[in-house]
């Protein structure tokens, strides 16, 4: 009876021993580096819309100092779209496996909602920070460039993936596309000083 139980344990972990390699196998190492840069991007958006709930708590002023904060938090997000679409776009094979598209997809939707969060709460803030005309100018750039390097990312995702989730990745790019697309098109509108 005890050998029996025991058999069957060594069987269990050896099948989920060799499920697991074979869903290393299915996975090139260039997809991962596009997933590993992919994962990076949602905590940097953490981190921005973090900061940016400070300002609602009233723990953070809106002066050029925190302005400046704002500006280093966006530029680190942006990186990390740059470095992503770099990574996404350096993958050779022209379509992602079965095993690829569903977790390239899964971090995707992840980053969408964060996107939205934050790119909002810029909006919601426009009448503080337009007060620093210079960072309201910073801040309208951030939200162009990340449009670019979010789309470089989104074109590329989009490309490679299997029919079955090309409209799910097309309609993730074009949630972020629209969220950042709204919040240029208000920080377009800056008083002249």
């Amino acid at each position: 009876m005890r050998s029996t139980l025991l058999l069957s344990i060594v069987g269990f972990f050896t099948v989920a021993a060799n499920a697991a390699s074979i869903n290393k196998r299915t996975i090139s190492s260039e997809v991962q580096v596009c997933i590993d840069q992919l994962n990076l991007v949602g905590p940097k958006m953490d981190n921005l819309q973090a900061f940016l709930n400070t300002f609602d708590t009233g723990e953070t002023e809106y002066n050029m100092a925190t302005g400046l904060k704002v500006y280093d938090f966006k530029k680190i997000v942006n990186a990390a779209l740059e470095t992503s679409g770099i990574a996404c776009c350096a993958v050779s094979s022209p379509v992602f496996t079965d095993e690829e598209a569903p977790a390239l997809l899964s971090i995707y939707q992840g980053i969408t909602p964060r996107v939205q969060e934050y790119t909002q709460s810029y909006i919601a803030k426009y009448p503080s920070f337009i007060e620093i005309p210079l960072m309201s100018s910073i801040y309208k750039a951030h939200f162009m460039y990340a449009n670019e390097f979010s789309d470089t990312l989104g074109g590329c995702l989009v490309s490679r993936s299997p029919s079955a989730q090309s409209d799910a990745f097309t309609a993730e790019m074009n949630l972020i596309r629209a969220a950042y697309d709204e919040a240029h098109t208000v920080y377009s509108n800056i008083p002249e000083a």
